[in-house]
């Protein structure tokens, strides 16, 4: 199933995520704000869902191409949603220029793409004195959910949609939902096709704003082949939740130590190189934990590592660079935590200016947005 939208475009792409407890579907429709648009360039968008009519998977795509008779210009962007076998969420940009010299062609592609997994949710009890789960140490795991186990139920996606108008044009807006079926993990997202605000953070066509939510001491979260359950309160009262996610990145070369981002803000980031674009996962270092019914912002402690471990070795795809990543909310058994990580690419401010890329290795992967911008070059030719 297919749906197209016309939308804005910026260069800077990333992924914007709300902090606070996660609302409705209706409270992000009635926070949604029409601002004025920073360019006055457009991009297509197509959203396409599998199966039609239980969806598991969402791939959404904008596409864009300018130029004359000598000189062309393409670029896209990708986000990918996928509930099949493990719970994750990719990203892609690409770049193309094709120049025309009589019967000669030159066509020059750029790319980059990352995967943002979330292997699993888990409890534990703090036995170190160290804030935040560190594996390998006395920290005592006490629960555990794995969200790649294959036979873990999730709900369909859940696709919503809302017609805004800007500058006289009617753009649409589409929340995204996924889900497990016990309702202890979720995950939203949503993509606009103008610039807006949504519960005070702007977005444009090429951002998408996530949010996180995590149900564990909870009546509905029992035991099951992907999940432990929760601990007994009198066996692990002071149990605290966490969760161990990776960043996979194709083709590129991660930045050690201490990286800006070019959201410009002071949150802890992860950056990583890749021809002529820079890739980043930047994170709230603060959560909003619920408690016996309050909800209350929390610390959150970060362990970033190249070390896997089995289970997360058996969910890794070939062609990637990894950093694992443990993060860890404060709060005894809490019955909620909302949280709000944010990741996305820029192109390098040393080639800003360039649109080409000599690396052949970032177009071994070729999603449908660069088979798009390919088609556009065809057709022209």
């Amino acid at each position: 199933m297919k749906l197209s939208i016309v939308a804005s475009f910026v260069l800077l792409v990333w992924i914007q995520c709300s902090l606070g407890a996660m609302r409705s579907v209706q409270d992000l429709r009635d926070s949604a704000v029409v601002v004025a648009a920073s360019d006055g360039e457009y991009r297509s968008f197509s959203a396409e869902w599998l199966p039609s009519q239980h969806p598991r998977y969402i791939n959404l795509t904008g596409v864009e191409l300018k130029g004359n008779a000598q000189h062309y210009q393409g670029s896209a962007v990708e986000f990918i949603m996928d509930t099949f076998n493990q719970s994750s969420l990719s990203f892609a940009y690409f770049t193309a220029t094709a120049d025309v010299n009589g019967n000669n062609t030159n066509v020059d592609i750029a790319a980059i793409k990352f995967v943002f997994r979330t292997f699993a949710v888990f409890e534990y009890v703090e036995r170190n004195n160290i804030p935040g789960f560190q594996n390998g140490t006395s920290d005592l795991f006490t629960g555990f959910y794995d969200l790649s186990d294959p036979e873990l139920p999730w709900k369909d996606l859940v696709i919503d949609s809302m017609n805004v108008t800007a500058n006289g044009t009617d753009y649409n807006i589409f929340f995204v939902t996924a889900q497990t079926l016990d309702e202890v993990f979720t995950i939203r997202f949503v993509v606009t096709g103008t610039n807006i605000e949504v519960e005070g953070k702007k977005l444009n066509p090429s951002t998408c704003k996530i949010d996180i939510d995590i149900k564990w001491f909870t009546e509905k979260h029992v035991q099951a082949k992907w999940t432990t359950g929760p601990s007994p309160a009198n066996l692990a009262p002071r149990a605290q939740v966490a969760m161990v996610s990776g960043l996979l990145a194709a083709a590129a070369t991660f930045n050690e130590g201490t990286n800006t981002n070019p959201l410009n803000n002071s949150n802890p980031t992860i950056s990583f190189s890749a021809g002529q674009f820079v890739g980043f996962f930047s994170y709230e270092d603060r959560v909003d934990v619920t408690v016996d019914e309050q909800t209350a912002p929390g610390d959150v402690y970060a362990t970033i590592t190249e070390e896997t471990v089995g289970f997360i070795n058996d969910n890794l795809q070939g062609g990637y660079d990894v950093r694992v990543m443990w993060f860890s909310f404060e709060g005894f058994r809490p019955s909620e935590i909302s949280w709000d990580p944010e990741f996305g690419a820029a192109p390098s401010t040393s080639t800003q200016s360039s649109t080409t890329d000599d690396s052949s290795s970032s177009i071994l992967f070729v999603p449908s947005a660069l088979l798009a911008i390919a088609c556009m070059f065809l057709a022209l030719f």
